[in-house]
């Protein structure tokens, strides 16, 4: 992370430009003919936060000034400037840049930020970016290509994008293929990130905060469509899912092909704040989830059960080394981890249950629980630590798998 000011790039120098400032301000760069001439064109853009004080060192240091309001066409025309040079990098200053409407991305783009959390440096100040999206709706940030072609070579990292009304929705991209989206932090979306038709990516060290709906939109939403195709090669890393109103994490095939080739390596699903599964994944090829961990909520007591994982019509999902556990001694637990439908070649291997007190009740099974057909299964080490309870209460499985192996 970048915490000093950007000095104007050597590109911007040619052809004797001067960045003008202002919400008006137009990005100076090299002529077509200088840079056919061979001269350096620039790698990169700062567009600072309007909200900045005067003493900053980030103000007056940029290639354009936000004012805050509006702030978007600021930040759009750099991406668009520099995704005419080819690609390169949208720089985005530490403060908060305010939203009115999308942002779109372009092939080749990088919109890299100051961090996604509130930090103080003596000497440098605030050192975070928030995109705080103001409009009921959205996207906040949009990747839509044109139908029969693709985005290519995007990342996103390092700011945190807030919504101010719940019905909004954060990240939307679809037809992408080589995406990264590291360390953003995305608050308070109906859905804070949507992903179609997505190739060879990863997601890292994000946290999904407050996101989704209860009983309508996911936190998060990997999906296939008719129009944009499926989702091949797709890995979450060291990612966090808080406070969510809804469930967690959906995988669907939503009419463009099976998602497949999903990893899902040292991920947090946090305390959610409304009854519903954590997890669901459904028509999907080679998922895996290793060293993960479910959780339910704290003040859930009572009502419907609330569920883990659920799988339905899968082929060769593999659950290793997770841990599922009860935060709450009122909560009334479904199945952590439910089998239906038509699944085949699941293995469940290291996976550990823990209940918070005797007033654990599973209304739906046990730990594990098998339902239509489970064909090719292998079970591992599984276990429930039962606190103050016992295994009448929450049994390790309900029913059996079709055939083991």
């Amino acid at each position: 992370m970048n915490l000093q000011p950007i000095s104007r790039r050597t590109g911007l120098k040619l052809a004797g430009g001067a960045v003008a400032g202002g919400a008006t301000g137009v990005l100076a760069r090299s002529s077509p003919a200088l840079a056919a001439a061979g001269s350096v064109r620039p790698a990169s853009y700062l567009v600072v936060a309007g909200n900045l004080p005067v003493s900053s060192p980030w103000t007056g240091a940029g290639d354009l000034q936000c004012t805050g309001s509006n702030d978007q066409v600021q930040i759009q025309q750099a991406i668009d400037s520099v995704a005419g040079w080819g690609g390169g990098i949208v720089e985005l200053s530490p403060g908060t840049f305010n939203l009115s409407g999308a942002i779109h991305l372009k092939s080749g783009v990088s919109l890299i930020g100051q961090g996604p959390s509130t930090v103080t440096n003596p000497g440098i100040g605030l050192a975070a970016t928030t995109l705080e999206f103001a409009p009921t709706g959205g996207p906040a940030i949009l990747a839509n290509p044109a139908a029969g072609t693709r985005l290519a070579n995007i990342r996103l990292a390092d700011f945190r994008l807030r919504a101010q009304s719940s019905s909004s929705y954060g990240l939307v991209l679809e037809g992408i293929s080589g995406l990264e989206l590291l360390s953003v932090g995305i608050t308070g979306f109906k859905s804070g990130l949507v992903c179609r038709s997505i190739w060879d990516s990863r997601v890292e060290m994000c946290r999904f905060d407050t996101c989704g709906a209860a009983g309508g939109d996911p936190s998060v939403v990997i999906e296939s469509s008719t129009a944009d195709g499926d989702v091949n090669s797709l890995r979450f890393t060291d990612c966090t899912w808080e406070s969510s109103r809804g469930t967690d994490l959906l995988v669907r095939d939503a009419g463009g092909g099976r998602p497949n080739k999903l990893v899902f390596r040292g991920c947090k699903f946090e305390q959610a704040s409304v009854r519903d599964h954590r997890i669901i994944v459904e028509d999907a090829d080679f998922v895996l989830f290793e060293g993960c961990q479910v959780f339910t909520g704290t003040s859930l007591a009572g009502g419907a059960p609330v569920h883990g994982m659920t799988v339905r019509d899968c082929l060769d999902l593999h659950i290793r080394d997770t841990r599922f556990e009860a935060h709450s001694s009122g909560v009334t637990l479904g199945s952590w981890m439910r089998f239906y439908g038509g699944n085949n070649g699941l293995i469940v291997d290291g996976a550990f249950f823990q209940t918070a007190s005797p007033n654990n009740p599973a209304t739906s099974g046990g730990a594990v629980k098998w339902s239509g057909t489970n064909e090719n299964v292998r079970i591992g080490a599984i276990a429930v630590l039962y606190a103050g309870g016992s295994s009448a209460n929450f049994p390790l499985q309900s029913g059996s798998p079709t055939t083991t192996i």
